[in-house]
């Protein structure tokens, strides 16, 4: 269950009982399924210059795709470089 909470800087929200959409049994669910992105560039600029060509990367393809290059795994393609 998703449940959306009202923005912070909102000081009657928070008092509100209906700021809060769904509970179940009376508890408060609260989406904890965040995903954090990484630079695309975060392990070429930290890794000595002499394994840069072996750090993980997002590349795009002949064939238009944007594809995640991992040493020792297939390539794992991302979207197409075009869309956003």
């Amino acid at each position: 269950m998703l449940v959306t909470l009202p923005h912070m800087t909102d000081p009657h929200a928070m008092t509100d009982p209906h700021a809060v959409a769904d509970t179940y049994r009376g508890a408060t669910f609260i989406s904890t399924d965040a995903h954090v992105t990484e630079p695309i560039d975060l392990y070429a600029e930290r890794v000595d210059a002499d394994f840069r060509d072996r750090v993980p990367r997002i590349a795009t393809t002949d064939d238009g795709w944007r594809t995640l290059l991992v040493e020792g795994l297939r390539p794992r393609k991302l979207m197409m470089a075009d869309e956003r």
